[in-house]
């Protein structure tokens, strides 16, 4: 295995490894460990009572064990030895599984959510290192769990059938944590009877279908330059303070865009920033297309963004005013009726205004603002 799939297996293992954790310092709940011999929260004659528009739901973790498991299981098979505080002291809290019940004291249909992470560690303990799609056999897993739900959480839930739940999951685990005692805990959300309660879904990554989708298609060597460099690094860097005739020759006005955002004078680009976006657009740039901008907020990095915008903007438009009627642009392919009255024509865009295209993705709304 190259460095390159190396790289995108252990992105795979940290987003698919990733555990976790029931957060208790939930104001919107009650919470409670469900104890053998109890009154369940649903089985309440006073605490949970439904009113004329308000009800309960209570989201039952099954099977609680400390997140230490989890750690010390994956770092004993990468055979991690770097002392890790962070890890050791961890006092973090997970589960197998997580389940809805009403205030009747009924199961709610698929309702059953279960963590990457203990699946991810049953597929490293069984010897499946290295077998692709874990996310599809992660789905399939999640549908059996659900299909174990419905079987044994059937009628009034109470606290033998949670058992005999949790057994069941256990039973179809490749791998097992030691619990904690009870290894229930319930946090119980009030809310309108027309509404869902404001519940804490286990969130597992977002990425990990896309991850197996890139190294599919790393192995047949369909990956595009840019994630091909991301990958493999760039060969024969450059440090361009120390070099002054490659600082002269990318400054050059001949190599400045001829497009520029429109904004105050106050905020024209640095030497170093025009540099940068004079680079991205020279036809012998060394960069294959993928650029990092890194600095802390207010340098300047949205600023120079806008720049490249607008020159790629510019270009297109260069291209497409060359066509003497707009229609040209564009070759029907074929028509779809949407409804009765409405039909949509398909076109293909011409290949010479092609490779224009800007996806601007951030996890920070304002930056998005921004651009």
């Amino acid at each position: 295995m190259g460095q390159a799939m190396n790289l995108l297996r252990a992105w795979h293992y940290v987003e698919f490894l990733t555990p976790y954790e029931i957060k208790f310092k939930n104001k919107a709940a009650d919470v409670n460990y469900l104890r053998e011999l109890t009154e369940l929260p649903w089985q309440s004659t006073d605490k949970y009572l439904d009113t004329g528009k308000h009800t309960y739901t209570h989201q039952v973790y099954v099977g609680v064990f400390p997140i230490r498991e989890e750690l010390d299981f994956a770092r004993e098979h990468f055979r991690e030895t770097e002392v890790r505080p962070d890890i050791e002291d961890h006092q973090g809290k997970t589960a197998l599984a997580v389940i809805e019940i009403n205030n009747d004291g009924k199961y709610i249909e698929d309702s059953a959510s279960i963590s990457t992470m203990p699946f991810g560690l049953g597929q490293l303990n069984k010897g499946e290192r290295y077998k692709d799609e874990w996310s599809t056999l992660f789905g399939k897993y999640k549908e059996e769990v659900k299909q174990i739900a419905s079987s044994h959480l059937k009628g009034s839930i109470d606290y033998k059938k949670l058992q005999l739940f949790l057994r069941e999951l256990l039973e179809s685990s490749e791998w097992s944590p030691e619990l904690i005692n009870p290894p229930f805990i319930s946090f119980t959300y009030r809310h309108k009877k027309d509404r869902k309660s404001e519940k804490e879904d286990i969130l597992n990554s977002f990425f990990i279908r896309d991850l197996e989708i890139v190294e599919k298609a790393h192995k047949s060597g369909e990956s595009g330059n840019a994630l091909n460099q991301y990958l493999k690094g760039t060969k024969g860097k450059v440090d361009i303070d120390e070099n002054r005739e490659k600082i002269e020759r990318i400054l050059s006005p001949e190599h400045i865009p001829l497009a520029k955002w429109p904004s105050k004078d106050e905020y024209h680009l640095s030497m170093m920033q025009q540099l940068a976006v004079n680079s991205i657009f020279m036809k012998d740039t060394p960069h294959n297309n993928l650029y990092s901008v890194n600095g802390p907020p207010g340098t300047g990095k949205t600023t120079l963004l806008k720049d490249i915008m607008a020159e790629n903007v510019f270009q297109r438009a260069k291209r497409m005013v060359k066509f003497s009627d707009p229609n040209k642009a564009f070759t029907h392919m074929k028509d779809i009726q949407v409804s009765e009255k409405f039909k949509v024509r398909v076109q293909n865009i011409d290949d010479s205004i092609r490779g224009y295209g800007m996806v601007v993705a951030s996890s920070n709304n304002t930056a998005v603002e921004n651009i």
